[in-house]
């Protein structure tokens, strides 16, 4: 965005700047302008040296000294999933398919922020749909025994994130589950005996697995897939 923000930029979003700073607690000037930057756009403002904006001055001024950069929030680290054994669904994903799933989200989606999160999976008419997705997964690893962790931050200036953080606040737990696409099959008897399924266990091993999100649910995909008050487990 930073290529973007010029004059008509400033033009175009002062406006709001001013009418959202007349909507915040009179903490000053600086703080009224920063404050409402942040809101209205998700960013952190960066006012480090600047005079106009840590005394007051001219609106135009501090909204062009202020440097916005993509808003990093606290990161907490969770389990999110596991290989080799059946899930809450009695899916069970080989680890080399959660091997697969992990390098592709560290090498493309968390990178370029397109690993989401939302409060509850989507529907079956919400394909394609982000305008929930109020989490932001920034890396996964996948542990040597088999479960899988990731590391996200919550968005503090999406409604539902606003919701989830004064959740966790308060000592609210969350439970998360992934969501993505594969095929199913039954499994092989040689998989059987070397992941110790009975014949009775109704299990299907999951193939070409492709992560898309991982969500905020009810109730978690894998067990201790689960936070409270901002602390795994």
């Amino acid at each position: 965005m930073g290529e973007q923000m010029n004059e008509h930029w400033l033009d175009v979003s002062l406006a709001q700047v001013v009418e959202r700073g007349r909507e915040l607690p009179p903490a000053g000037p600086a703080a009224s302008v920063g404050e409402a930057i942040a809101d209205i756009f998700g960013f952190e403002t960066v006012r480090a040296e600047n005079a106009a904006l840590r005394h007051g001055g001219n609106v135009r001024e501090a909204a062009a000294a202020s440097v916005a950069r993509p808003a990093g929030g606290k990161r907490y680290t969770v389990k999110i999933g596991e290989c080799d054994r059946p899930t809450a669904n009695s899916r069970l994903y080989p680890r080399s398919e959660w091997a697969a799933a992990v390098d592709r989200a560290n090498a493309e989606q968390c990178p370029g922020g397109f690993l989401g999160g939302a409060i509850d999976h989507a529907g079956p008419l919400d394909g394609g749909s982000s305008k929930h997705r109020c989490l932001i997964w920034r890396g996964l690893e996948l542990r040597a025994d088999g479960d899988v962790y990731g590391t996200f931050e919550i968005v503090a200036g999406h409604s539902d994130g606003k919701n989830l953080l004064a959740w966790v606040a308060a000592g609210g737990g969350l439970a998360f589950s992934t969501f993505g696409t594969a095929r199913s099959r039954p499994p092989t008897g040689a998989e059987r005996r070397q992941y110790g399924l009975a014949e009775s266990d109704d299990v299907v091993v999951m193939e070409q697995y492709r992560l898309v999100a991982v969500d905020v649910v009810d109730n978690p995909g894998v067990a201790g897939a689960v936070m409270h008050g901002g602390r795994q487990g």
